[in-house]
């Protein structure tokens, strides 16, 4: 073979390893691309053209969202068993004996009773309201006088009855109890004790 000829077939061996390379890496990125293209078996995948350290990152939290398990909802029959299982079961809420001055809203009336302040506390196996202060009638005239309510271990209230001061007096104010016994005190200082029990002055 003459020096041109052989030339020329090493040139053609050369343009032929190179259209392999070639051919052999557009196989190996189409095949890359279409692996990365492809869905998770879990759920959605992310875009193949997602930056790779935030790929695996976003990939992970989309496979814990798709294996996730959505509580499942009850049948009518479960949820009358869950409703029957609670229904003996009474919300109930912590109570303080005490005194407690000013009211951000008086459950009476303004123009019926104004409230002083109010006593809570247990009596005779309830627990009792008392609100001192001032009971207006219909003409203006003012009487000091007491209003007690009972409440349930559910918060229902129940009136139990206006109490007016035995003596002549424009108001009343819980100053101090001991048991059942509340010390009141009208504008003019004097002293009347009431029995929360007894639901009586004394």
């Amino acid at each position: 073979m003459s020096t041109r000829g052989r030339n020329i077939e090493r040139r053609w061996r050369m343009q032929a390893r190179v259209l392999a390379v070639l051919i052999s890496g557009t196989v190996v990125l189409v095949g890359a691309g279409i692996a990365s293209a492809a869905p998770s078996s879990h759920g959605p995948s992310v875009p193949a053209n997602f930056p790779k350290d935030k790929a695996a990152l976003m990939q992970g939290q989309l496979d814990e969202a798709a294996n996730r398990k959505v509580p499942k909802k009850p049948t009518v029959d479960e949820g009358r068993a869950m409703a029957a299982a609670g229904a003996g079961q009474v919300e109930t809420f912590a109570r303080t004996v005490g005194i407690t001055e000013g009211m951000a809203q008086s459950p009476f009336p303004h123009s019926q009773f104004q409230v002083s302040n109010f006593y809570h506390g247990p009596a005779g196996g309830l627990w009792m309201l008392v609100y001192a202060g001032t009971a207006l009638d219909a003409s203006g005239a003012t009487q000091g006088s007491l209003r007690v309510l009972s409440e349930s271990d559910t918060g229902s209230i129940t009136p139990i009855g206006a109490y007016d001061a035995p003596k002549p007096c424009t108001t009343l104010r819980i100053t101090g109890y001991s048991g059942t016994i509340l010390t009141l005190v009208t504008e003019s200082g004097a002293k009347i004790a009431f029995d929360i029990a007894k639901l009586t002055y004394v």
